[in-house]
This record gives structure tokens, sequence and C-alpha cells, in this order.
């Protein structure tokens, strides 16, 4: 399960897009298992997705994606970013 973490990320272009909410990981310690979910292992991703993100949306706030920001990003940025602390979290649980 792919979950959006750091509540200081929630945007509004992220509101409307559908997003709810964001959650910090010890959250999901306290939710998963009340829904029913043992965690395995959670994990930060996308550590330059979260940095690039808090910039444009929240600090400026853009309410778009534009299509050449994300080739930039996806040709430039991902090939050398760190793996690791981010604006996700790969959750994996399994039912208890």
């Amino acid at each position: 399960m792919f979950v959006l973490v750091l509540h200081w990320l929630y945007s509004s272009l992220g509101k409307t897009m559908g997003q709810y909410r964001r959650y910090e990981n010890p959250q999901l310690g306290t939710l998963f298992p009340g829904a029913g979910l043992d965690i395995s292992k959670i994990k930060f991703m996308d550590c330059a997705g979260g940095f690039f993100w808090y910039l444009i949306h929240v600090l400026l706030p853009s309410q778009c994606i534009s299509s050449l920001m994300a080739r930039i990003f996806d040709r430039w940025i991902v090939p050398i970013a760190p793996r690791g602390g981010g604006a996700g979290s790969l959750s994996l649980a399994r039912t208890s």
C-alpha cells in the first residue's frame, strides 16, 4: 500500500486531486492494526518528490503539474535522487 505521508506536504492541489489527508509514520503504526492489519515494513520513498512538491505546491502554490516539469523531474532528478525519506511511504502489511 502506498500512503501519502508528511502532513506538511498537504496542498490545495492535493485536495483538488482527491487527497483527504497525509499521515505520519507513527500514525500508521496504530491505524493499520486498528484495521486488522499487521505491519511487516514501512519505508519512506520519493525524497526528491517531497522536496519539489513542497517548493512548488505548498510554498508557491501551483495548481497544476505541467508535462515539462514532469519530464524534467523524471529525466534529471529521479535517476540521481537518494532513496528513502520523502512524500510517500510504502507500507507492507497482511491481515491479522
